[in-house]
């Protein structure tokens, strides 16, 4: 009689369980931000122990506030596997007009909030309305409206000066018991908490992922990118306003180096340039890295124009790890 061989048997995996679990849980882009900032952190305050306080910690979520802020709205528009390089005029413009038409009241203050974050909206309407329904390109058209936005800023305010309300600067910059940056951070990622979980978010993220399988789905592609871009612009709006308050003043060109570094925040973070994935959690962690690095490249008594060169290592490392060219489907589970 002619024996059958049977392998032995494997034991059985869950479906769906990481064979190596620290493995696994270290190739996670929100996670292996914060753990890069956390230890970053640690070794910044084992560089300067007279640094480690509770008005540290309160003193670098001020600073991370507007860069955090502006890489959001970098991280809807890669999401939706486009590019905004309009945010830092936007910014500039903003504290410009915060820097000249706030008032010391109450009322002035709210009005010229209002009427900022609404024409930061509205410049992101324009470029998504090129992008989307025009079908231009959005590195041509954001290059374009941020010259545009720029010479606004110039308008507005010819150079670096003026000065926001005492009361206004005294919210933004205060520290005692816990910072405005922290507790607007902290505010930030509980409405993360939601957006993430929504039928529009989905649509952003399926929209990234393939335009073309979006659209046969049912999602509305280019509504949905026109509003991502509107909410860049939002953002941009606002943290130029939370800049204006930390500053105390205007500056038609203080935007710039947020171009880039918004760019880089969002990708330290984990958003795809390919589009389809993002998390705010990880922006987030993205803004502390790099607000750190400044700390410690001061704390090592380095050269600072060393800084854009650690944080180019940085990014040059995210990317690498974060994976851009696998991208499942994230089709299905869309709400039509």
């Amino acid at each position: 009689m002619t024996q059958v061989y049977r392998a032995p048997t494997q034991p059985a995996v869950r479906s769906g369980a990481p064979r190596y679990r620290a493995s696994y849980l270290l190739t996670q882009p929100t996670l292996r931000v914060w753990v890069l900032a956390v230890g970053l952190l640690i070794f910044y305050f084992a560089l300067s122990p007279s640094t480690m306080n509770f008005g540290s910690l309160n003193l670098l979520t001020e600073n991370a506030l507007p860069l955090a802020w502006v890489a959001a709205g970098q991280m809807a528009v890669v999401t939706a596997a486009q590019i905004d390089l309009s945010v830092g005029s936007v910014m500039s413009l903003s504290t410009a007009i915060a820097a000249t038409q706030m008032g010391s009241s109450g009322v002035d203050v709210f009005a010229t909030i209002l009427v900022t974050v609404l024409i930061g909206a509205a410049l992101g309407a324009v470029n998504g309305y090129f992008v989307a329904y025009r079908g231009m390109s959005a590195f041509i058209v954001t290059i374009a409206t941020w010259s545009m936005i720029d010479g606004l800023a110039l308008l507005v305010l010819p150079s670096a000066g003026g000065a926001v309300p005492n009361g206004f600067a005294n919210v933004i910059n205060t520290t005692s018991p816990v910072s405005f940056g922290a507790i607007a951070l902290v505010v930030s990622l509980l409405i993360w908490m939601w957006v993430r979980t929504t039928a529009g978010f989905m649509r952003l993220r399926a929209v990234g992922s393939s335009p073309e399988k979006a659209h046969w789905a049912g999602v509305a592609e280019r509504r949905t990118t026109l509003m991502a871009f509107v909410f860049s612009g939002f953002a941009a709006a606002c943290a130029g306003l939370v800049l204006a308050g930390i500053t105390e003043s205007g500056d038609p060109n203080i935007g710039t180096s947020y171009i880039l570094n918004g760019l880089a925040t969002a990708v330290i973070g984990g958003v795809s340039l390919f589009g389809g994935s993002g998390s705010f959690a990880g922006v987030v962690g993205g803004a502390m890295v790099l607000t750190v690095v400044n700390d410690v490249v001061f704390a090592l008594g380095l050269n600072s124009y060393l800084e854009p060169a650690i944080v180019g290592g940085i990014l040059a490392v995210a990317v690498l790890t974060t994976g851009l060219g696998s991208q499942g489907s994230i089709i299905q589970g869309v709400d039509q």
